[in-house]
């Protein structure tokens, strides 16, 4: 057993096989290693994981983990508080901070015996500090970059997405607010706010709900909904409450200075929209409808149509979900059907990055979802909006893991297919991001070289390359490259797949070539060496 089950009365660590495995997975998550001890004095371990963490060796010999809930380390907390136990920093944040390992008990009872404690939880202090001094203004510049000189800012920022990548949590968003400068981008923050607090108020109330009438049926879920609604958006909106929610919106976010909340400065429509995402309440087309119009209204019964469970759980359900329907797409025949499950893919995907924004293969997967879904396409605009799209995720998995070589081929390849025959800045940046994945498979051996055509492109958009566009086609002179390629029996989709193989003799490229630069996949058949066209 590892850890203690009854609040530090006792403490253990006799496995070391469990002990092991558990100070490697803290190693990745950079927990450092602290003295936990009985509330006696008794015995004493070093340990690299939370104290109330539970380690268990099942009947089947394998090892299980309980009560995981404070893994990370927590925010210096007021004197007196117990909000070490829920305000932690989040796990982005902690992997990436390099100048110490952090204590998942910094500020609790549950080190005291350790000789470092002090250290240990200054180390959390900087930490935390920085999060809030310097990450969070790196985050407001980022948010203010977004819009054009005329104020003019995308529709939607992903806000909840880009804090929690970059390791900031919600709750500092009242600080974000207090550091954007874009009128626009503080608009996108207060509805985020207000909708966050409705929303906590909403759930108290249907918990008490279920307590009250003790059953499952629906109708009297939609009348605490309707009671809410018509107590902040409806016909006869109760001022006092905004002033009540305007306190602890100000109270909850931790802001700079004070946010001004009232229903002047907050859009009903999106609010309503917001809410029902959040919650998991559906209104009527008659209602939003009205709503979007600038109206209103007084909600009864007939607007809620419906009000569904919303279930929170790791991103490997939503992650599994999506590869099946990533790879159905794929083995359908019929355009129509394919476009549809790979819309049904999208939304997983999207989903499962709200769950986990840093996972790479996520992104990765995601990316080359969209690129599927472009190449269905015959609008020339849609296509481009969505290898623009696809673009993103590659590049936010890149920007997690600069190394990710996958990803440099995967965004030069879509680049490639947005600048089709033309001298644009992608077919730049296309040949960039080819010649990285090149460099990471040659000085890691990580990944095969599968292609020999990415390789082939790369050398058709060098910059020392001279191109005329003539029609559809292009004539390109480059000068005379070779390539070391690893056979391959198709294209990878995951880091699993990647393992070199039996390499082959180098491939001179002929020096004049003729063609349209789009990407075009030449395989090596694992263990034939013979080529074929895809």
């Amino acid at each position: 057993r590892c850890g203690s089950a009854d609040a530090a009365r006792t403490v253990h660590n006799e496995d070391p096989i469990l002990a092991k495995m558990i100070a490697q997975a803290a190693s990745k998550l950079n927990l450092a290693p602290h003295v936990v001890g009985a509330s006696d004095g008794s015995a004493s371990y070093t340990l690299t994981g939370p104290g109330d963490l539970e380690g268990h060796k099942g009947h089947d010999n394998r090892y299980y983990l309980v009560d995981v809930s404070r893994t990370f380390p927590a925010q210096p907390p007021p004197l007196h508080s117990r909000a070490f136990l829920y305000n932690l920093l989040r796990p982005e944040f902690v992997r990436r901070w390099t100048r110490a390992r952090l204590s998942s008990d910094a500020f609790s009872r549950w080190q005291c015996w350790d000789p470092r404690k002090e250290e240990l939880d200054q180390d959390v202090t900087d930490a935390s500090t920085f999060l809030v001094t310097v990450t969070v203004k790196q985050f407001a510049a980022f948010l203010d970059a977004q819009c054009d000189r005329n104020g003019n800012c995308p529709e939607d920022l992903k806000l909840v997405e880009n804090m929690h990548r970059r390791g900031i949590n919600v709750r500092h968003m009242g600080v974000v607010y207090s550091l954007v400068g874009q009128e626009r981008i503080r608009d996108a923050l207060r509805l985020e706010m207000t909708t966050r607090a409705v929303k906590i108020e909403m759930k108290e109330a249907m918990v008490q709900t279920m307590e009250s009438v003790q059953t499952l049926c629906e109708e009297p879920f939609k009348e605490t909904v309707l009671g809410i609604l018509n107590k902040y958006i409806g016909t006869h909106y109760s001022a006092v409450s905004w002033c009540d929610l305007e306190k602890k919106i100000n109270e909850k976010f931790e802001p700079g200075f004070r946010i001004t909340v009232n229903p002047d400065n907050v859009d009903f429509c999106k609010l309503a929209q917001s809410l029902q995402e959040a919650v998991g309440f559906t209104l009527s087309p008659d209602a939003n409808a009205e709503l979007a119009d600038g109206n209103r209204i007084l909600f009864v019964s007939s607007d809620v149509l419906e009000v569904e469970a919303k279930v929170k759980h790791t991103n490997i359900v939503e992650c599994s979900e999506a590869l099946a329907l990533f790879m159905s797409a794929r083995r359908q025949q019929g355009i129509g059907e394919s476009a549809r499950l790979l819309r049904v893919c999208n939304n997983k995907f999207q989903r499962a990055t709200l769950a986990s924004p840093d996972n790479t293969a996520t992104l990765f997967q995601w990316g080359a979802s969209i690129q599927l879904q472009s190449q269905l396409t015959d609008d020339t605009s849609s296509k481009v909006n969505l290898l623009k799209s696809a673009c993103e995720k590659f590049a936010s998995a890149i920007e997690i893991d600069p190394e990710f070589c996958i990803g440099h081929l995967a965004l030069g390849q879509a680049l490639l297919e947005i600048c089709t025959g033309k001298r644009f800045p992608e077919c730049e940046q296309a040949a960039y991001h080819l010649k990285r994945a090149l460099e990471l498979n040659t000085a890691y051996a990580r990944f095969p070289a599968s292609t020999y055509a990415f390789y082939h492109i790369l050398t058709r958009v060098a910059a020392t390359s001279s191109c005329t566009s003539s029609g559809s086609s292009s004539t390109i002179t480059t000068r005379r490259p070779t390539l070391r390629i690893f056979s391959s029996s198709s294209i990878p989709y995951s880091r699993a797949q990647y393992r070199p193989r039996r390499p082959v003799p180098f491939l001179p490229l002929r020096p004049n070539m003729t063609g349209s630069l789009l990407p075009l996949c030449f395989l090596v058949q694992g263990g034939t060496g013979r080529y074929a066209v895809r």
